[in-house]
Parts: C-alpha cells; structure tokens; sequence
C-alpha cells in the first residue's frame, strides 16, 4: 500500500499562482511535532479527503509545521519562518486550517483546534465551499 501523505508547503507563491488559475482557494494546514490533534486531522479527516479524489479540483491544501527552522516562501516570493506566518494568521493552537485566496488573504474564519472529529469534517465542508464562492465571484 502506497503511504499517503500530505504536500508540505514549500512555496505558496506558485500555490497561489495556480490557485488563482484554477479559481480554488488554498488549504494552509498548520501543525508541529507531536501534536496528537494534528495527528488525529491528518488520520482522520485530511487524508481520507485526499484520498476521496473530491477535493483535487476544489482546494490545494498544503502542511505547514510551526515547528522551529521550518521556512517557507511566501506569497511575496519572500522566505519566512512557518511560526511567523501561523501569527499572522492569529494561530494560537495547533492544528489551525486557513483558508486563502491566491494572495494569502484569509477567505473564511480559521478552524482552529479539533474536539469532535464526527462534526469536523462538515464545519471544514462549509468553509470550503464558502471559500470557492470567494474565489469565483465575479468581483475577483
């Protein structure tokens, strides 16, 4: 069986140029080391709907870990520490799910922490599609 993982963030500049592209908002999924919530996500929640195949033309979701020394280029086409941009986006908890438009701009309110698994994926649902009638409107 082939090991599912899920794309850390490298370089959102690109990510936003296909987002923007492909009128799809992005997924940013903030996490770190042994955090036994983000591993429940990942099992839980995120990997199934990458899995599932129905989320691939609908977000690009990518894995940022706040964890010390992990950078990132920005949309800016700038390096910054992942820890620094889970701040911007008022991150106080792990996981925490943003999403954005191509520029970074936050689409929905975060989805920060988990407790019910069962409910999770539906709040995540609405985000997602609150999000991609963000993207599409016709005032993009």
């Amino acid at each position: 069986m082939v090991e599912q993982k899920i794309r850390s963030g490298q370089d959102l500049r690109q990510d936003g140029i296909r987002a923007a592209a492909d009128r799809i908002p992005l997924l940013l999924y903030f996490s770190q080391q042994f955090c036994g919530y983000c591993e429940r996500l990942e099992e839980e929640v995120l990997l199934p709907m990458m899995i599932s195949g129905h989320y691939a033309d609908r977000i690009i979701l990518r894995k940022l870990s706040i964890d010390p020394g992990e950078e990132v280029t920005g949309f800016d086409g700038r390096k910054l520490d992942n820890r620094m941009l889970f701040h911007e986006y008022d991150g106080i908890v792990t996981p925490t799910l943003v999403l954005t438009d191509d520029t970074g701009q936050p689409l929905t309110k975060p989805l920060a922490g988990i407790n019910t698994v069962e409910y999770f994926g539906w709040y995540l649902d609405s985000a997602i599609d609150t999000a991609t009638r963000a993207m599409r409107s016709p005032d993009r």
